[in-house]
């Protein structure tokens, strides 16, 4: 069976065209968290959805069952089959990501597709 894993929207590079600090491998994850509120108080969508469909998609080692189902909740809210995504919850959102342990993302790229190759 083959497997395709969608990872990065074409707005990513240009949401991250600010003044904030550019991600290297080992801290993509939390740095990338911190553009998902924008400087006009709006979500920045791409790089919500992202981070979510990484989580649900299982490439990080360190997860839990609350931030995969809060991740679904990102990811329904996107497709208009849920009501919108409160502040609350995209801050929590954000906490988790901002907070989780430090996985080089090229490394869980490796993993993921490693285990997809298996399947």
């Amino acid at each position: 069976m083959r497997h395709i894993v969608y990872v990065v929207g074409a707005g990513l590079t240009k949401a991250l065209e600010t003044t904030k600090r550019i991600p290297l491998m080992p801290d993509v994850v939390s740095v990338m968290a911190n553009y998902i509120c924008e400087d006009n108080g709006k979500l920045d969508r791409v790089i919500l959805t992202t981070l979510a469909e990484l989580e649900i998609a299982g490439v990080f080692e360190n997860t839990t069952d609350d931030w995969k189902k809060l991740a679904q909740r990102v990811e329904l809210s996107d497709r208009d089959t849920e009501a919108d995504l409160s502040r609350e919850e995209a801050e929590a959102f954000k906490k988790i990501m901002q907070e989780r342990p430090e996985e080089n993302i090229e490394g869980c790229f490796n993993v993921r597709y490693k285990k997809l190759e298996t399947m």
